[in-house]
């Protein structure tokens, strides 16, 4: 299960998809369209729900995983000591907008130390069964995972790798350097002292374990909570845009004059290079600065899409740019 961070970075690709309309593959485009439309909370509501949020689906396939979740959304808090653990498969968010039934809930991770650690690297291999001179109740030989404590079993679990269809273990050889930021997690850790048996039960899987050399790595000592914050697409989007969107006075240098003059032109300005070329330079200066703008914007903005979204005199606003002759 040896993946990326655990809760990190905006979505791949959010620059393109926040400031990427055709416009940026062409620095000097013949033809300009700004244009400031309200924004119809309902009718973007499930678009941006499905963008921002994940779901069961969406994490990556683990009982351990799955519980954890469960337990944060019961109001419980959680500190992991993770190297390289990953929660959600194939997006990356910071943080975490879960969806559960008609309730969304926010994931907040919290960094309590950040370091390197030295400890005891265990080599880790699912098997297929137990040799057959070793029984399964053979307590000097098999260890149960539920044994160990939740930081040591959270390191191994880092190495495992499950089926998506049965959640059960496949087959995998990886290893993990076990030690940790937490005075407690470390005083308890079986690991750490170095365990006798050689197998390990899991959920009526098999996993071998192989004791090497001290290893260093880096381990971040993390706290998980979950709250509910909204409980249906539109009430969501509501509080996505009460924090992300910007006010107007938050716009800038000269683009709060730009939407003066797109509220003054009925939420539109166009021109073209041939019909009139100063008017032309003063829509590319301000198609530059919205350019800029949405990458800047773009890790807090990520989840409406493209276009720049706005809070201005009582009402929201999607501001967006476009080079029709491209």
């Amino acid at each position: 299960m040896r993946r990326r961070a655990l809760l990190t970075g905006v979505p791949a690709g959010v620059l393109a998809s926040l400031a990427g309309c055709a416009d940026r593959l062409d620095p000097d485009p013949d033809e300009i369209e700004i244009a400031l439309e309200p924004v119809e909370v309902d009718a973007i509501a499930e678009d941006v729900t499905d963008r921002a949020t994940v779901t069961d689906d969406d994490l990556v396939p683990s009982p351990y995983l799955s519980e954890l979740i469960y337990r944060l959304r019961d109001g419980e808090q959680a500190e992991l000591e993770p190297i390289d653990l990953e929660v959600v498969d194939s997006r990356r968010h910071d943080p975490v907008y879960h969806r559960a039934g008609g309730e969304i809930y926010r994931i907040d991770e919290t960094v309590l130390a950040a370091g390197r650690i030295t400890g005891p690297e265990y080599e880790v291999s699912r098997i297929n069964n137990l040799p057959d001179d070793v029984s399964p109740d053979d307590e000097d030989a098999v260890l149960s995972f539920a044994d160990l404590p939740p930081a040591d079993q959270w390191r191994l679990h880092e190495a495992f790798s499950f089926s998506e269809e049965t959640e059960g273990l496949i087959f995998f050889s990886d290893s993990v350097v076990v030690g940790y930021h937490d005075p407690e997690h470390e005083a308890n850790s079986m690991l750490l002292d170095g365990v006798t048996q050689r197998y390990l039960e899991v959920e009526g899987d098999y996993v071998e374990l192989t004791a090497g050399d001290e290893r260093t790595a880096r381990v971040e000592h993390v706290r998980l909570t979950a709250e509910r914050i909204a409980d249906d697409p539109e009430s969501f989007t509501e509080y996505a845009l009460d924090r992300n969107a910007l006010t107007a006075d938050e716009l800038p240098r000269v683009l709060p004059q730009l939407l003066e003059k797109l509220h003054a032109n009925d939420g539109r300005l166009f021109a073209a290079r041939a019909d009139d070329e100063e008017r032309y330079d003063e829509l590319s200066r301000y198609l530059n600065l919205l350019r800029e703008t949405a990458e800047d914007e773009a890790a807090d903005q990520w989840m409406f899409g493209y276009g720049l979204y706005l809070w201005d005199d009582g009402d929201y606003y999607r501001l967006t740019w476009h080079t029709p002759s491209v």
